[in-house]
């Protein structure tokens, strides 16, 4: 165990927060560093940005951050650092390391490591996950039979 842990052994926990940092509105490189806080906000507010981590828990340990972006200008992007491997193909408007924002608004990421932060997972928290479903309608009298080509 690295110096400067204590283990906390059979724990029970209630009523747990995480303490928010707010990186001032920026654009270009943001340095998120994970021993500042597990809940970190950002807000783009004169371009791109493009993420940088440091200080994930030793190889071996579970480092779970989550991330908050909020976005006020659709020509804005954000690009991954190349250790963001794992989920990015589930990540909406993905390309090549950078994401594209397809609305304004807060989008949430969980970044994950278990080995240093050499191998970074993302998790989308703001995209719907369901499957596209789009409802119609079928207009019957009394007693007839729903169509099962009707979706």
């Amino acid at each position: 165990m690295p110096t400067g842990y204590n283990l906390i052994y059979a724990a029970k926990i209630q009523d747990f927060s995480a303490t928010k940092v707010a990186i001032p509105a920026t654009s270009g490189t943001v340095a998120i560093n994970y021993a500042s806080g597990h809940y970190q906000t950002v807000s783009p507010s004169a371009g791109s940005i493009t993420l940088s981590f440091s200080n994930w828990p030793a190889a071996g340990s579970y480092g779970q951050l989550r991330l908050q972006v909020t976005v006020t200008n659709l020509s804005y992007t954000m690009t991954l650092p190349a250790e963001v491997t794992v989920g990015v193909n589930q990540l909406a408007g993905y390309s090549s390391g950078v994401i594209t924002f397809t609305r304004t608004g807060v989008y949430t990421y969980d970044f994950t490591s278990s080995n240093g932060g050499a191998t970074v997972t993302i998790t989308d928290l703001s995209q719907n996950k369901d499957p596209l479903y789009l409802p119609s309608a079928q207009v019957m009298t009394n007693g007839a039979a729903a169509s099962l080509a009707t979706t």
